[in-house]
């Protein structure tokens, strides 16, 4: 049964689920590409991607945060620096960019450039053992590339 419930009125190309705010239910990231367009077909901007809280029965409020630019096609959520809470990476036309939780929601920026991996489909997970979540991302017309963490959520890729 559809609850009517609409999380914002964006074009949206990528949704994670987690529970972000330590809330114990599963919240939504949503990645959006653009606003809709009207009847008529002329508006269009470029929209954020938007954190939406769930209060447990289903029922989702906009956090209010705009989490960088649009267009991103993937969004993934890990514990990306070890702090026991869901961080989250998002990858777009514009590039792949780590955004750190504060444990309660709240969203900042890793300021790293992961323009290798824009425009991917990527996936997190531990590839070299070590205890944290590395990310690899697979490009249209260009080679996979490994991003290694440092276990703090700095990323290195590897080149070989």
């Amino acid at each position: 049964m559809d609850s009517g419930q609409r999380l914002g009125d964006f074009g949206s190309q990528a949704v994670a689920l987690g529970d972000l705010d330590g809330g114990g239910a599963l919240d939504a990231l949503v990645g959006n590409s653009s606003s809709l367009r009207d009847a008529l077909g002329t508006t269009s901007r470029d929209e954020p991607n938007t954190v939406w809280l769930n209060d447990g029965a289903g029922h989702f409020t906009d956090s209010g945060q705009a989490l960088g630019n649009s267009h991103t096609r993937y969004a993934a959520l890990g514990d990306l620096d070890g702090d026991g809470d869901l961080d989250a990476l998002t990858d777009s036309e514009r590039g792949g960019q780590v955004w750190l939780n504060d444990g309660l929601g709240n969203f900042t920026s890793s300021r790293q450039d992961l323009s290798h991996a824009s425009d991917c489909a990527s996936a997190i997970g531990d590839v070299d053992g070590d205890g944290d979540l590395d990310i690899v991302a697979g490009c249209l017309e260009r080679t996979t590339r490994v991003w290694l963490n440092d276990g703090t959520g700095d990323f290195k890729t590897t080149q070989r």
